[in-house]
C-alpha cells in the first residue's frame, strides 16, 4: 500500500547551538511561525534519533500559530558528547531545564508547551513529577511516552550489572523494525539518517530502566499531573504499547487520545495531519481555558 506525499518544500528551522554548565554542547532547532505567535513549545526527541526529525510537528504548530523550539540529546543528533550515553539521568532533567528557561526567555508570558516523544516522554514525565524543583512548562503533550519497560528482564538485569563494569559498552536498542509509522519510507528514511543509531550503551539503558522503575513506584500515588498532559498514543505500537501508559491515563488532568491502527510515531503516520490537528485543538481548548505563561 502507498499513500501519498507532500510535494511542499520542507520548512527549515534555525540551528544553534546552547552550552551546558559541564561544557556540553546541544543543537538547537526553531520553526518561526507566521505572525505573532500566541504559544511556544518545545520538543523533546526519542532515542536513537534527534530533533530535526520533527518537520511534520514544527510545520503543524507554526502553521498554526506556535513558535517551535526543540534540542539534541547530549549523546545524540548533532549535540556533543558520547553516543547515547549519561553519566546520570539527572543530566537530562538540568538540560531540559536550560531548555525549558532558555524558551521561556525567547518568548515571555506565552504559554510554553512540552511536546515529548517516547524517550522524550519518560524525560518529561519524570521531569513535571513533584519533588524535581525544576522550571516548568504549562501543558505537556505525551506522544507514545516510554514511561514502563518493554524490554525483557534479561536486558534489565544484564544492564544493571554491567553499567559498573564497562559502561560504555553499547548493546543494540532492540526496537521492531516496522513499528516506526506504516509507511515505509519513514523506517528507510531514518536508517539513512547518519544523526540516527540504533543502539545505546549499557549506562544509558540502566538509566532508564531505573527511570522507569522511579515513575512506576511513584505514579500509584500521584493524584493529578501538576500540569494538563494530553497523552497521545497509536493503538498498533508496538515499541511502547497501549498498557505502558495505562497507569498515567487514569491520573487527574490527563487527556487520552487513541488512534486506532496507528504505530509509534503518529506524527509520522499518513494521518499525521490529522494527528496533529488534534493536538492544536487541545492546546487552543487549555488556552482558552485560562492557562498563563510565566
Amino acid at each position: 500500500m502507498t499513500w501519498a506525499t507532500s510535494t511542499a518544500e520542507p520548512l527549515v528551522p534555525a540551528e544553534g547551538i546552547a552550552r551546558m554548565a559541564d561544557a556540553t554542547t546541544l543543537r538547537t532547532l526553531h520553526w518561526t511561525p507566521v505572525g505573532d505567535p500566541w504559544a511556544v513549545a518545545l520538543i523533546v526527541h526519542g532515542l536513537g534519533e534527534h530533533a530535526g526529525r520533527y518537520e511534520t510537528v514544527g510545520a503543524a504548530l507554526t502553521e498554526a500559530g506556535i513558535d517551535v523550539y526543540a534540542y539534541d540529546h547530549r549523546g545524540f543528533g548533532g549535540s556533543s558528547g558520547f553516543r547515547a550515553y549519561v553519566d546520570t539521568w539527572a543530566q537530562l532533567h538540568d538540560d531540559l531545564a536550560n531548555r525549558v528557561e532558555a524558551t521561556r526567555a525567547e518568548r515571555p508570558g506565552l504559554p510554553l508547551v512540552m511536546y515529548a516523544h517516547s524517550l522524550g516522554g519518560l524525560i518529561a514525565a519524570g521531569y513535571v513529577l513533584p519533588g524535581t524543583g525544576r522550571p516548568m512548562p504549562d501543558l505537556l503533550v505525551l506522544s507514545g511516552p516510554a514511561i514502563d519497560s518493554v524490554q525483557p528482564a534479561w536486558k534489565k538485569k544484564l544492564a544493571a550489572i554491567l553499567t559498573g563494569i564497562v559502561p560504555r559498552m553499547r548493546l543494540a536498542n532492540g526496537l521492531a523494525n516496522d513499528g516506526l509509522s506504516r509507511d515505509p519510507s519513514v523506517r528507510a528514511k531514518a536508517d539513512a539518517d547518519p544523526l540516527c543509531i540504533g543502539s545505546s550503551t549499557v549506562r544509558f539503558g540502566a538509566e532508564a530502566f531505573a527511570e522507569q522503575d522511579r515513575l512506576q513506584s511513584l505514579l500509584p500515588g500521584v493524584a493529578s499531573m501538576p500540569v494538563p498532559t494530553y497523552l497521545l498514543q497509536g493503538s498498533d505500537d508496538p515499541i511502547v504499547p497501549l498498557r505502558s501508559a495505562d497507569v498515567l491515563a487514569l491520573k487527574g488532568n490527563v487527556t487520552r487520545r487513541v488512534w486506532p491502527g496507528l504505530r509509534h510515531e503518529c506524527h509520522h503516520e499518513p494521518e499525521h495531519a490529522e494527528v496533529l490537528a488534534a493536538v492544536v485543538t487541545w492546546i487552543r481548548s487549555q488556552v482558552a481555558a485560562g492557562v498563563a505563561g510565566s
